[in-house]
């Protein structure tokens, strides 16, 4: 699954050594609980924001929201939105669409090996600190 070994040894930790079926949803949660959270976009230095979950859990039309809110705020010139979903028809196609109606760039890499290079090459976007000190955009 391309899962960094040091992440992988992290969630194996995790894991009961015994479970039983109706225990399952007791452990689904429990990466989630080791993760930060966000609450507030404007709180947010600029960085990667990875949305994990099952299909249909909304992860896309979150990813479009967040990424209209940045938008509107900043401008797109330093947002780029990535999609690793090989597997959903449409998946790539529906994120692209959201990424050219706000004018950001899109990748779509197919191995870990590969996002670890698009995640490089994006590394050179400038961080919401020097949004700040020009200020955000007016949006009416």
């Amino acid at each position: 699954m391309d899962i960094a070994p040091d992440v992988a040894a992290s969630l194996a930790a995790m894991t009961p050594s015994r479970t039983r079926l109706e225990d399952t949803r007791n452990f689904a949660g429990a990466p989630v609980r080791h993760l930060p959270v966000v609450d507030e976009l404007s709180t947010v230095n600029g960085g990667v924001f990875a949305l994990v979950g099952p299909t249909g859990a909304g992860k896309t039309t979150t990813i479009a929201k967040l990424a209209s809110r940045w938008s509107m705020r900043y401008g797109s010139d330093d947002l780029a939105l990535v999609s690793t979903d090989s597997y959903r028809i449409g998946a790539r196609e529906q994120l692209m669409t959201y990424a050219r109606i706000l004018g950001a760039t899109m990748h779509a890499p197919n191995s870990g090996r590969e996002l670890a290079r698009v995640l490089d090459r994006l590394k050179s976007k400038p961080c919401l600190d020097r949004h700040r000190r020009h200020g955000p955009r007016d949006v009416a």
